[in-house]
């Protein structure tokens, strides 16, 4: 669309300045007359103009469907990818050069953030001291009452098989003393 518009464009323009000049040279002072034909003859130039405009436009749309297709081969019959090719390697010299340019600011800008870093770790090592403080304090706490209660379990094992023996005691002591048998069963 945008050839038609262009062409329109120019054909009226064309088509008014040539009116211009001919009817310039003649003797008539009919000024009316001159700008109603330099109008008509302009929208017949641009009528031409955007006709020739939308054949143009029409054929450069073709030719870019037709170029887009991957691997489609062009006029000089090379595929897309060679030409793709072609480009990636003429474009490496300007990338090449454009990562030297930027090179000082990204060293730059790895510094700052190199700086800043350093600032938050120093900022952040009291308060990881202080957490680290707290944690071996409730570690220690929770050792001592697991070793309480540790203790306290091992206490009430021990009087528990106490008891334990002085009742099996008992019990052989009864049946010894009773001539009564004593069985074991063996699994």
């Amino acid at each position: 669309m945008r050839k038609l518009w262009k062409f329109a464009l120019l054909g009226g323009t064309v088509g008014v300045a040539v009116t211009m000049v001919k009817s310039g040279s003649s003797s008539s002072d009919q000024s009316e007359d001159k700008t109603s034909q330099a109008l008509r003859v302009g929208g017949s130039a641009a009528a031409a103009g955007a006709a020739v405009g939308f054949v143009l436009d029409r054929r450069a749309k073709k030719k870019a469907k037709k170029k887009g297709r991957l691997g489609a081969v062009r006029s000089g019959g090379e595929s897309l990818f060679e030409v793709a090719a072609e480009a990636a390697k003429s474009a490496r010299p300007v990338l090449e050069h454009a990562v030297e340019l930027a090179r000082p600011r990204v060293e730059h800008a790895a510094e700052a953030a190199r700086d800043a870093a350093s600032e938050l770790v120093d900022q952040a090592r009291p308060h990881v001291k202080k957490a680290a403080k707290q944690t071996r304090k409730r570690a220690e706490r929770a050792r001592k009452d697991v070793r309480k209660q540790a203790e306290k379990a091992s206490k009430d094992m021990r009087k528990r098989a106490e008891q334990a023996g002085k009742d099996i005691g008992k019990r052989a002591a009864d049946a010894v003393s009773d001539n009564t048998p004593i069985v074991v069963r063996v699994a």
